[in-house]
C-alpha cells in the first residue's frame, strides 16, 4: 500500500505545480533477474487539472500486476486521488485520499 500511495503522489506533483496544458508519456523497461525477465509497460497524462497514469509489470511466468490511478484538482493546493492495483490472481487493493500540498 506504501508503494501505491508513492504512486497517487507521483501522478499528483505536475498538477501542484500548476500544470496548465495537456502532456503524456508512454514508457516500457525490461528488467533481468535470476528468476526470469519482468516488462513494465507504464502510460500517464495529464491535462486541465486531472492526471491518469496505469502501469502493468508481467512477470517471467506471465502472471500480471495492473496498477491504475487518477487525480484531480477540488481547490488550490488540494487534490482527489484514486486508485486501484489488481494482483495476478485478480485480487484487488483500491486506495482514495484527499491531498493538500502547501
Amino acid at each position: 500500500m506504501k508503494h501505491f500511495l508513492i504512486a497517487l503522489t507521483v501522478a499528483i506533483v505536475p498538477l501542484s505545480l500548476g500544470v496548465q496544458t495537456a502532456s503524456a508519456f508512454e514508457r516500457k523497461s525490461t528488467i533481468e533477474t535470476d528468476r526470469g525477465t519482468f516488462t513494465k509497460y507504464v502510460e500517464a497524462e495529464c491535462a486541465g487539472g486531472y492526471c491518469y497514469r496505469e502501469s502493468e509489470v508481467i512477470g517471467p511466468d506471465g502472471g500480471t500486476l495492473f496498477r491504475e490511478g487518477e487525480c484531480w484538482r477540488i481547490a488550490h493546493h488540494t487534490f482527489r486521488c484514486r486508485g486501484k492495483l489488481t494482483g495476478p490472481a485478480g485480487g484487488e487493493i483500491v486506495g482514495r485520499g484527499v491531498f493538500t500540498f502547501r
